[in-house]
This record gives structure tokens, C-alpha cells and sequence, in this order.
């Protein structure tokens, strides 16, 4: 049996996905190799550009330049371009925290060459534990590698690539470094975002599920063939929110953040304002606006006081990261209809109007730069509208029309979610309106008074689809289910404390015992009953749907800042100790919080 053979052997029963693609797959590429021996290289020619995939004078060189931004208590190590794997004696000498490596090979041809020449089982007993990427997509291995990293982004993570990879395969790298990049700045923003706001969102979620509002699912297959546009505060909106009053029995138009104000100061009423901000800055939005003159699409993240003193009608919207508001909703009306949260508003609103069944989606004052040096229009809330432009800070770029203008890495994360979100949905139409913004992939660029004249050619009776929406009772005969969920939450909530508030006393004493030199053996014993208690907080529906999902994000930050991944048994306690201890800690907090809220 040859090497080749060993390994695909090895694959079949190992990793059945690579031997499939080893199979039955054809190469991505119509590259033309050519082995080179003594020492072992190839040649490789790919799209019009030819080079050796490995040095041709002195492999040691090529490999500390390849890895000389990598420290060496690296845990995990991505590798772009693995040839014929002549860094694996490099990182094998140099790396000794290493756990894991992810090999992205884009190329099935050189993958075939070289299992030829690389023992798989040896090199599995040299590494540990390795995840081949092959022959996949951009697309698809980005997708892949991300699974494989989101959950660790605590640990020491590296990327690096092989250089002739690089040139041979440039849109392949480039393209999943960027989106890797911006998958990792989302989701700190994410989690950033979660732990400063959690109990803030608690404090809105509980008071807005008090207000009596229709649900956002009623809207569904109300509008089919009206088109939709979806207004942001952009500084482009001051060139042509002037039309919007022209074709408001042609669209919906739905104000988007702080857009709600621009438009109130400029005399302009949308037929929804739409809003999820919970902070109590968000206030300044509705400051002195009218809001009995059109209706309001909120989130029970939205700060509380906003909607309460709304005057007008307003629709609720469950967005998928709000649990508590999924589960009293599901409770109440047994159903839920989720929309997703995005980076943004028009995120976010760009989801609602695509699972409204809009078809056409017309984007204005979606700049997604500093046009002109602005933030926002003109009758923004914001006293710090003028930005001062540090290149060091912005990035320079062109928009629709060829003018420099500047934008940044959140501006740039919310157009990388539009254009997923468009891409996934590609059937509808999308054109972007804002004129002076930054172009959108899978939109069409006009301006405003185009839309006009060839998008906007209809008249429907926007009013008498409204007047039939909101003549109905919005509380539907629902207060007695939420009476009794009221009663029935805060009794979940008196057992939950008590559960937590008994595997506190438990940790706190194993941690004294722990301090006292106790034996390992009854540590671990006493630890993996303590742990146990987790089931019997997960037995109550309110805990495992709602409280725990809100918490994951702190829960995993709190674990992982005590990981490790040594081996001695006694740290190992000592670490899962105080991971559970404040985790535990944080739950009573939260838990004391809501019941509060719930019983005042």
C-alpha cells in the first residue's frame, strides 16, 4: 500500500467529508502542476500566473518569514495554503501550546499531489488535532472556518498563509481574511454591546411587554406590490427627502432611527417610524416630535419611557436576540414570528420588510460615510454632527458617484450585513436612492426623482390598508394569560433564586475547602455535583428559553477568562471553581434584577 492509498484509507475512516471530495469532486481550478524532487517542491500554474509553491533556495527562511508574526503560545493556527507541508517540522518545534490547526487547501489538485508524499497518520501524531477546508468555495470555507472559530475567539488564534498562495489564489485569501476580520469585529462588538446593556434590556423588555401594541406580524402580505422605501439619516437625505411627500400613496415609507427626527423637523410624517435603541439616548429621537402622526415599529428593547409615552399606534417586534420577549410573546399568544437584529437599524428593518413580503426596497440616506463630513442630515439630534476626518481613524474611499468621501469599520459592517442579507434574497429588487452614499452590492444606483418615474408609477390606498390594520383591538383578549404569566414568572423566579442561591453556599464552601489543601479526588467529586444543579435550573421553561440565552454571552466571557488547557487536575478544579462561581454570581444579579422589575 503507497502513502496516497494509506491516506485515503486513513480519510474513509477518520474524515469521511475529505474522502468524498477526494473522490468524487473535480479540482475548483484548471491548475497544471509539475512535481519537482530533491527536495520535494511544485510548480504551479493557476489563472496566468506561475510560481514554486515552496522556496527553491532555503525552506528554513521561507518558514520563519511565514510565521514571524506568530507568538509562540499560539493555541490555534490557520494555515492558507498547506503545499506539500513543509512547515509542519516548523511548528511542531516551535509551538508547544498549539491544539488545533485548520488547513485551508483551495486547490484539490495539489491536496491529491501531495497525499502522496505526506503521511497523514504521522502528521495527525505529530500536530494533534487538524481540520482540512478543501476544495471549497470562498463562500463556503469562510462559512466552515468561522464555526470552527467563533466559539474560541478568547484563545490565542493566528492566520497565516504561504506566500506563493497568495498570488495564486489572491481572491480566495483576501476575500475570507476580510470576512473572518469582520466576523471577529461584529461579534466583540456584539458582545460588548450585550454586557453593557443587559440589564438595561431587561429593565425595557419587561416595562414595554406591559404596553398594549399590535404585533409586527400582522403587517404580512398587507402591502404585496407596494413598494417600500426605508429612510436613514444619512447626510444624503438632504438632497431629496423632499420628494417623500410626493409618493406617499406610491410607497411605504418607514423612518429608521434617527431619521424619525430629520424627518418630524422637516415636516415630513412617514407611515412608520421604526426603532429598537435602548439607550437613553435614543430619547433625543422623539424629543418634541408628534407621535400620534404615524405608527411605531418597536423592539421591547427600545427604551421603555420611548413607548410608553408614544402616543400613536404602535407595532411590536420580537427580534431573534430578545429571549424574554420570545417567550412571553410564545406564552401569550402561542406563536412567534422573529425577525433578526443586525448591526444597525436598516439591518434590522431590512429584515422586517422582506419577512413583510416587500418585493421592491428602495434605501435613501443609507450613505454609509461622511458625506460632506457629516453624520447625520440636517435636524439631527446629535450636537456632534460635524466629524474632523483623521485618516488614521477613516478610511478613504469613493461613493456612487466617484467623489473621495471617508467611512469606517462599523459604516463598512453594516453594508457587509445589507449585502448578505440582499444576496440571500436576490429575487426581490433593490435600489439604492441615497446618491452620494457608498455603493451597495446587489442594488441599483439612482436618484431619487428616477425612482420616481420608473419605480414609483402606482397608486394604492396606502390609507385604507392602515384604517383596516389598526381597526382592530390590539389587546385581542390577551390580559388574562398575561396576568397569569405574571404570576406564574414570578413564582419561576423565587424557585430560580432559590436553586442558584443554594449552588452559591455550595461553591463558596468548596472554594474554602479548596484554599484548605482538600484531597483532589473529593474536590472533583463535590464539583461535578455541584454542576448537576445546572439541571435542575434548565427544568424551568422560563430559565432554559429566556434567562440562560440573554446570559450566554456573559456566561462564556466569565468561563473562558478562567480556561485552560493544561492538564494538572488541581488547576483544573481550581479554574472550573471560579468560572461557576461567577457565573453564579452574575445569575443572582440578573435574577434578583428581573424579579424586581416583575414584582413592582
Amino acid at each position: 500500500m503507497n502513502i496516497y492509498e494509506k491516506n485515503l484509507e486513513f480519510f474513509r475512516d477518520n474524515l469521511e467529508f475529505v474522502y468524498n471530495c477526494l473522490i468524487f469532486e473535480q479540482s475548483r481550478y484548471n491548475s497544471k502542476i509539475n512535481v519537482i524532487s530533491d527536495p520535494l517542491n511544485l510548480c504551479v500554474e493557476n489563472e496566468g500566473k506561475k510560481c514554486f509553491i515552496h522556496s527553491t533556495y532555503d525552506i528554513n527562511r521561507e518558514n520563519s518569514r511565514m510565521f514571524s508574526s506568530i507568538n509562540e503560545d499560539v493555541e490555534k493556527l490557520v494555515i492558507f495554503g498547506f503545499g506539500v507541508g513543509k512547515c509542519i517540522d516548523y511548528i511542531n518545534n516551535n509551538y508547544k501550546n498549539l491544539r488545533n490547526i485548520t488547513i485551508i487547501e483551495p486547490d484539490l489538485n495539489i491536496f491529491k499531489i501531495m497525499l502522496n508524499y505526506v503521511d497523514m497518520v504521522k502528521l495527525m501524531n505529530k500536530i494533534g488535532n487538524i481540520t482540512f477546508i478543501v476544495n471549497k468555495s470562498k463562500e463556503e470555507a469562510t462559512e466552515i472556518l468561522w464555526d470552527c472559530l467563533k466559539d474560541s475567539l478568547t484563545e490565542k488564534v493566528d492566520l497565516i498563509y504561504n506566500i506563493a498562495y497568495r498570488s495564486l489564489y489572491l481572491d480566495d485569501y483576501e476575500y475570507i481574511n476580510k470576512t473572518i476580520a469582520n466576523n471577529v469585529k461584529n461579534y466583540q462588538i456584539n458582545i460588548s454591546t450585550e454586557d453593557l446593556f443587559l440589564f438595561k434590556w431587561a429593565e425595557n423588555i419587561l416595562n414595554n411587554n406591559k404596553q398594549d401594541a399590535y404585533l409586527l406580524s400582522k403587517l404580512v402580505g398587507k402591502f404585496n406590490n407596494v413598494p417600500v422605501v426605508l429612510v436613514s439619516a444619512g447626510p444624503s437625505l438632504n438632497y431629496n427627502m423632499q420628494y417623500l411627500e410626493q409618493v406617499k400613496d406610491k410607497a411605504i415609507i418607514i423612518a429608521l432611527g434617527s431619521a424619525i427626527r430629520i424627518l418630524d423637523h422637516n415636516g415630513i410624517i412617514p407611515h412608520f417610524r421604526l426603532a429598537f435603541d435602548g439607550s437613553e439616548a435614543e430619547r433625543n429621537v422623539f424629543k418634541n416630535i408628534d407621535t400620534e402622526a404615524s405608527a411605531l415599529i418597536f423592539s421591547d428593547m427600545l427604551n421603555y419611557n420611548i413607548v410608553n409615552e408614544y402616543k400613536g399606534n404602535k407595532l411590536r417586534m420580537v427580534l431573534d436576540t430578545d429571549y424574554i420577549s420570545q417567550y412571553i410573546q410564545s406564552e401569550v399568544y402561542g406563536n412567534n414570528y422573529i425577525f433578526q437584529s443586525g448591526f444597525s437599524v436598516v439591518n434590522v428593518a431590512l429584515d422586517v420588510v422582506l419577512k413583510l413580503g416587500f418585493k421592491k426596497v428602495i434605501f435613501m440616506g443609507q450613505d454609509l460615510c461622511y458625506t460632506e463630513g457629516n453624520v447625520h442630515a440636517k435636524g439631527t439630534w446629535r450636537e456632534d454632527n460635524e466629524v474632523n476626518i483623521d485618516e488614521s481613524k477613516y478610511s478613504k474611499t469613493t461613493n456612487v458617484r466617484g467623489e473621495t468621501v471617508y467611512t469606517d469599520k462599523p459604516f463598512l459592517g453594516m453594508r457587509d450585513l445589507l449585502e448578505q442579507k440582499i444576496k440571500m434574497n436576490s429575487g426581490n429588487t433593490y435600489i439604492n436612492a441615497t446618491e452620494r452614499g457608498l455603493y451597495i452590492e446587489g442594488t441599483i444606483n439612482k436618484n431619487f426623482t428616477e425612482v420616481i418615474k420608473e419605480d414609483l408609477i402606482n397608486d394604492f390606498d396606502i390609507e385604507l390598508i392602515l384604517n383596516e390594520v389598526f381597526s382592530e383591538d390590539s389587546k385581542s383578549n390577551h390580559n388574562e394569560k398575561i396576568e397569569a404569566l405574571n404570576t406564574t414568572l414570578t413564582n419561576n423566579l423565587k424557585d430560580l433564586i432559590k436553586i442558584n442561591d443554594d449552588r452559591l453556599k455550595r461553591l463558596k464552601k468548596l472554594s474554602r475547602y479548596y484554599n484548605k489543601g482538600l484531597g483532589i479526588s473529593k474536590l472533583e467529586m463535590e464539583l461535578n455535583y455541584i454542576q448537576t444543579i445546572e439541571n435542575d435550573l434548565e427544568n424551568i421553561d422560563f430559565y432554559r428559553v429566556a434567562v440562560k440565552p440573554m446570559l450566554f454571552s456573559k456566561f462564556k466571557a466569565i468561563y473562558m477568562n478562567y480556561s485552560y488547557n493544561g492538564k494538572d487536575p488541581k488547576i483544573i478544579v481550581e479554574k472550573n471553581i471560579k468560572a461557576l462561581l461567577g457565573q453564579t454570581v452574575s445569575l443572582k444579579e440578573y435574577l434578583s434584577f428581573i424579579y424586581n422589575l416583575i414584582a413592582n
